[in-house]
């Protein structure tokens, strides 16, 4: 557990404070990750109602297919932490560095 400066408490230090913080990003995130759920619901609907409407077209329906994709990253992110660090492309990339010999190799 954390402790931190507490400005009702004094000048020490507050677990219960720390804990209250937590508890209320704790809450925070499980509100959005219920919206996110929601809105993710209801856009799958939209795009079973569209797939039917629009027919072969289906331009809506691969909309409303692309926002959940954006939702179901979001939801990743919110449940786990680490999944924005390991994305893929980003975290496999390697800079280049400019001190390596470049000389060929052949011959």
């Amino acid at each position: 557990m954390i402790a931190m400066r507490c400005s009702k408490c004094g000048d020490g230090t507050c677990e219960a404070c720390a804990e209250r913080e937590l508890g209320r990003r704790e809450k925070e995130r499980r509100e959005q990750l219920a919206w996110l759920y929601t809105c993710a619901r209801r856009a799958l609907k939209l795009a079973r109602t569209y797939t039917v409407a629009d027919g072969k077209d289906g331009l809506r329906a691969r909309g409303c297919l692309a926002q959940v994709k954006l939702y179901r990253r979001d939801i990743r992110g919110l449940r786990d932490p680490r999944f924005e660090r390991n994305m893929p492309g980003l975290s496999k990339g390697r800079v280049m560095e400019e001190n390596k010999d470049r000389t060929s190799r052949a011959g």
